[in-house]
């Protein structure tokens, strides 16, 4: 009888659940670092509507894919995986015309091949197009508080784990306007001190 397959909630919401094919034992990419990948994206309804032999994805910016970005960020070089993104952390309500429907769950399969620490010289193209490839992360910005950057969209902000990965507040959608602001001040802190020891490890 073959073992069950362990599903791991790397969204901490159910919003991205992880199988690992093949584990890795390099370093886990952090934030505005380059992941080098190869992926396969796959719907339900239509089937695999994107490959990518080696794509660069700088792990954090603006316009990713989210559910992607979640997924990259929990793996090791020379890991395998699978993903099941739920279609908030994919292309959202309105989905991807031709390819994912609306409210449209995807499923990717990637392999993480290597890390850099800054993006190379090129003019070819990091990641799939922010604004025409997924509307949900239309209006995603750097606001600032108290001096310090922090990444927010619909889904609030992003938040740097101390291993350099990252994940969400969980109950950013049922927070008052002042416990929100409340919370980005606590994160944009804690950010900058996660990041800053990160930067001290390299």
């Amino acid at each position: 009888m073959a073992a069950a397959i362990e599903l791991l909630d790397v969204s901490q919401d159910g919003g991205v659940m992880k199988s690992i094919i093949r584990a890795g034992a390099g370093r886990m990419p952090v934030l505005g670092q380059v992941a080098e990948i190869t992926y396969t994206a796959r719907s339900s309804s239509t089937g695999v509507f994107h490959e990518a032999a080696r794509e660069r994805w700088v792990c954090g910016a603006p316009g990713n894919v989210r559910g992607l970005d979640v997924a990259v960020a929990s793996m090791r070089v020379g890991e395998r995986a699978s993903f099941e993104v739920r279609f908030d952390y994919a292309y959202g309500e309105a989905g991807l015309a031709g390819k994912v429907p609306a409210r449209g769950d995807v499923a990717y399969d990637c392999e993480l091949l290597a890390v850099a620490d800054a993006a190379p010289a090129t003019d070819e193209p990091l990641a799939l197009p922010a604004e025409a490839a997924n509307p949900s992360a239309a209006g995603a910005e750097t606001v600032e508080v108290d001096g310090l950057p922090v990444k927010l969209d619909s889904l609030g902000p992003m938040v740097v784990n101390k291993d350099g990965t990252l994940s969400r507040i969980t109950n950013w959608h049922e927070m008052t306007e002042p416990e929100r602001q409340k919370t980005l001040r606590i994160i944009a802190k804690r950010n900058k001190k996660r990041l800053d020891a990160l930067q001290a490890e390299l």
